[in-house]
This record gives C-alpha cells, structure tokens and sequence, in this order.
C-alpha cells in the first residue's frame, strides 16, 4: 500500500484549523503541486533555481513534464520526476505531500483529487467531510484531555487532604507517645521516692548484718586464737615462748620440716616471747593456716 511522505502532526492539525479560515479567503497563485510555504520559490517572473541548487532553468520549464533537477523540485504537479513530491492543498482538510510517481495514476490521492487532473478520473471532493471528522476526533480529544486535567486534580487534591489528615494523625500520636513517656517518668519518680525508706531500712539492716557477721568472725579468730596460745603456753606462765613455739614442726617455714628457733622468733616479731595479746594482733595470723591443735 502507498503511503505519504510526511503526515501532519498533531500541532499541525491545529494550526490548519486555525488559518483554515485565512486559506479559503486568500489563494496565493502558484504552480501545480506546489506548497503555500515554498511558492516565493516558484516566480514566474525570473528563472527557476532548484531547491537543491543543482541547475536553473527558465521559468517555462517548471511542470513541462520534464525532469531537469535532481531532486525534482521543477515538476511539483507532474510524474517527470520519480523523486519529487506533489503537495495536495486539500482545503477544508490538513495538506498533504505524496510522491511525484503518483500523480495522474489513476488513483485519487488527495482528497480535493488534485493529484487526478490530467487522468481521466473524477475525483469526489472529500476535505470537507474529513475536516469535519477531524475536527470532531480533536474536539473529543481536547474534552479527554480536559476530563482528565480535571481527574488530576482532583486525584492531587484528595491526595493533599489525606497527607494533611494523616500528618495530623501523626501529631496526634507523638503527642499522646510525649505524654506517655512524661507520665511513665512521673510514675517512676513517684517509685522511686515511695522505695527510698525502705531502701534505706534494707540497706541499714544489710550494713548492721554485715557488721554482726565480721565481729563474730573476729570473735571466732580471738577464740581460736585463744585456744591455740593455751596450748602453746606449756608452763602457764601466761606467755608463749621460743622454744614452745618449737614443738610444732607443721610452722616450719624454710620447707626442712622442722622450726628452727631463728624461725620461731621470726614469727614472734623477734622477741623471745610474747603475752595472748601480742599473740592474736602479730603471730596468729602467721600461724593460724599451718597450726594445728
């Protein structure tokens, strides 16, 4: 199937139908197939220059069914030129380019059957009809268009409403989270102040339990300590000395397994003797783990 060679835009379409009015007022003289745009090209009053600047001709040449330019712009109304191009005015509809080849083929390609002049053909006059057409396919475009535009913002506006009332939300709840957290602050303020005397009795009773176990410990040593300077004061004469510390070998602290009297009254603070009160502050601690009864 044939095809044009440029169809109009869209932007186009409106343009047309804007000066549509300007081209059924004004008809601007010019040759066969030739555009509105390029006819200050086509002068009948000085020579033809192609458009691609290839030969210039005499005015008389242009459409004579001869083809003396390359790009063919010298046969726009004719089929000389296989490479050229005929513009259908088609007014009342959108212009249109076909090809030069399908000029005067038979073949009805412009809706105002300018294209068929010299062909035999009658061609129907069908612009009117197609502008209407077009003009209702643009009017209905432009309604979606504005439906749309329309649906946007409502779209955009329902959307601004629910961010609002979801940012409001949101304060809401950072709000009550604040008030919360000031009420659980309170809450263990309050605790607190309530536990404090009984903290205080806890760790009153704890400090006087712990104060209880250390002097019975204590009191335990000077028993133990007691008892052990009783048996180690052999002539009960009240004190314990050198050589009564001698008589137990376990003291031994050069590991020969016996106490040699230098060792002993090394751990009586190197005096020959000492009283049960010396004896529990200097040597019972010395002694306490090797003694035994």
């Amino acid at each position: 199937p044939r095809t044009s060679f440029r169809p109009a835009s869209f932007c186009e379409m409106l343009l047309f139908l804007l000066l549509l009015p300007l081209c059924w007022a004004v008809e601007v003289k010019r040759p066969r197939g030739v555009s509105l745009t390029n006819h200050h090209f086509y002068d009948e009053s000085k020579p033809f220059t192609c458009l691609d600047g290839s030969a210039t001709i005499p005015f008389d040449q242009v459409n004579d069914d001869y083809c003396d330019c390359k790009d063919g712009s010298d046969e726009p109304g004719t089929a000389a030129c296989p490479n050229g191009s005929f513009h259908c005015s088609n007014t009342g509809y959108k212009a249109l380019y076909i090809s030069s080849r399908w000029v005067n083929d038979g073949v009805c390609d412009c809706c105002d059957g300018t294209d068929e002049y010299n062909s035999g053909i009658v061609c129907e006059n069908t612009c009117k009809e197609k502008g209407r057409k077009e003009r209702e396919t643009l009017q209905q475009m432009a309604e979606v268009t504005r439906e749309g535009f329309r649906l946007k913002k409502i779209l955009i506006e329902d959307w601004k409403k629910a961010r609002e009332e979801k940012q409001e939300k949101l304060a809401e709840l950072q709000a009550g989270k604040k008030s919360l957290e000031d009420q659980v602050e309170m809450l263990r303020l309050v605790k607190e102040e309530a536990e404090k005397p009984e903290k205080e009795a806890k760790d009153q009773h704890q400090k006087r339990w712990e104060e209880q176990q250390a002097a019975s410990r204590a009191q335990r040593e000077r028993e133990l300590a007691a008892s052990a300077f009783q048996e180690l004061d052999d002539d009960l004469d009240g004190a314990v000395s050198v050589t009564e510390l001698q008589t137990h070998p376990e003291l031994d602290t050069d590991g020969d397994g016996t106490l040699s009297e230098g060792e002993a009254q090394a751990l009586l603070g190197g005096d020959l003797q000492t009283d049960a009160s010396a004896f529990y502050d200097r040597v019972w601690a010395a002694i306490r783990d090797k003694y035994r009864s």
